[in-house]
């Protein structure tokens, strides 16, 4: 993929990192992204840092709890090979 574009490796990265971070795994039938943060990335710019807020928001710790139990189920998947 870089050939040509060799000095242009650190704007290609980029599209590379979103293609595997958004790829399916076909065990456990999510994306890395997905098993990391719960939903399906809609565009690139998902992987812009946020600023951190101060404030913990029920949605916050809802939120968590919907990842915890994503990874429970995940490792049941990846176990019962």
């Amino acid at each position: 993929m870089l050939g040509a574009n060799l000095r242009k490796w650190n704007i290609i990265l980029s599209t590379v990192e979103f293609a595997y971070h958004n790829s399916m795994n076909r065990l456990i039938g999510m994306s890395p992204f997905e098993v990391v943060h719960g939903y399906k990335p809609k565009k690139p710019i998902v992987f812009i840092p946020v600023t951190h807020h101060p404030r913990v928001f029920e949605s916050t710790s809802a939120f968590a709890s919907h990842v915890h139990d994503l990874h429970k189920e995940i490792g049941k998947k990846i176990c019962t090979l």
